[in-house]
């Protein structure tokens, strides 16, 4: 599922700056929770919502960054099946440059191998070559312009093909949305312990997200006890 220019062009520009470039970091969560409010905001969120409810919890809150010679990831799901037949995960990749042209690694996707008759034959070797080689007419490659969110149920397979692109650097904003009746979806989180399970859906598309998290971020043992301080002196972000 792909959802078309749907993060303005200057918030990805500044997410590309903070996230996808090397040098100072800055305030990485500060530019993240501004990324994922309008993520949430926009029909993205509209699609999650339909898929999961409003309280599904923000799960991962990431950039995943594929520089030129990264090689080619296996096929994968990102969630084993639910023995409640749910959808663990709903998974939002916003591109922060064009991913164009074909060589510089964009995410492939086989369709419709999110289900359980789908996992149990690509995991039982006498019939994964037959499911793949069906799968394979209707695969499809994310290949993005700057600002542009592809959705996936996290246990549909796909993979991250080789970055053959010199001189390229293929950096995706990422969040992960989880069922709010699944404790744990069978895939680890890439988001700051403090705010798991802290931030919904619904809160991210809500006018005190910045207060949220804010709070949130006090709790993080990791940050110093100079860095607490200055979260007071601060307006609001990830911290």
């Amino acid at each position: 599922m792909h959802l078309h220019q749907l993060a303005p062009v200057a918030l990805t520009l500044v997410v590309a700056k903070t996230l996808g470039d090397d040098g100072p970091s800055g305030d990485h969560w500060s530019v993240r929770v501004a990324a994922a409010r309008a993520v949430a905001a926009s029909p993205v969120g509209d699609a999650v919502r339909s898929l999961l409810g409003p309280t599904a919890t923000l799960y991962e809150c990431s950039c995943l960054i594929s520089d030129h010679g990264s090689p080619r990831q296996v096929l994968h799901p990102d969630t084993p099946q639910h023995a409640s037949g749910a959808t663990p995960l709903v998974t939002c990749f916003t591109a922060l440059q064009d991913v164009q042209p074909a060589t510089m690694g964009p995410t492939l996707f086989l369709p419709d191998t999110h289900t359980e008759a789908a996992h149990e034959r690509f995991f039982d070797e006498r019939e994964k070559d037959a499911l793949l080689k069906e799968a394979a007419p209707a695969r499809r490659l994310g290949l993005l312009n700057a600002g542009d969110v592809s959705v996936f149920d996290s246990r549909t397979l796909h993979a991250g093909t080789a970055n053959r692109a010199p001189g390229t650097r293929r950096a995706m904003f990422y969040l992960s949305f989880k069922h709010p009746e699944i404790a744990d979806p069978g895939n680890p989180a890439s988001i700051r312990p403090c705010f798991a399970g802290g931030v919904t859906l619904a809160d991210l598309r809500g006018n005190d997200a910045k207060r949220l998290v804010k709070t949130l971020a006090k709790a993080d043992p990791r940050a110093p006890a100079a860095a607490k301080k200055k979260l007071k002196k601060k307006k609001g972000g990830f911290g």
